[in-house]
């Protein structure tokens, strides 16, 4: 398993930032990389530009605070935990993604990936808020 974790103090409250994360839908508009959302029972599935699926499954939903699912696509399989705090009029975040490749030969290829990843995932949250 590989795991990532990234983290920031954003300057907008929780419940701004809890809503922009959690709203699947709006994903196509602010996330770099994400074509169509579209919401399932039990989560949601994202499409990349190329028709690429990766299916989310949420396991924990704490409103406001804490946010988990598995992630699973043709490449990898792994989870992700988003938890957000109050901090004065700030929230600060920490996204943590732990995944393993299908493919033994990617494991190399796949910590860089992920990095990057999640630095464009802030740097696009951050953005959108």
């Amino acid at each position: 398993m590989i795991k990532s974790t990234v983290t920031a103090l954003l300057p907008h409250p929780a419940c701004r930032v809890w809503d922009v994360l959690t709203g699947v839908e709006g994903y196509p508009r602010w996330r770099g990389g994400v074509s169509r959302a579209e919401l399932t029972p039990d989560g949601f599935i994202e499409y990349a530009p190329g028709g690429f699926a990766t299916r989310f499954t949420v396991t924990q939903r704490k409103e406001g605070a804490l946010w988990g699912f598995v992630i699973e696509n043709a490449r990898l399989t792994g989870s992700w935990l988003g938890e957000l705090r109050a901090v004065g009029d700030g929230t600060h975040v920490a996204f943590t993604e732990v995944v393993r490749p299908k493919n033994p030969l990617l494991i190399p290829l796949v910590k860089p990936y992920l990095r990057r990843q999640q630095r464009r995932f802030m740097e696009d949250l951050k953005a959108a808020l």
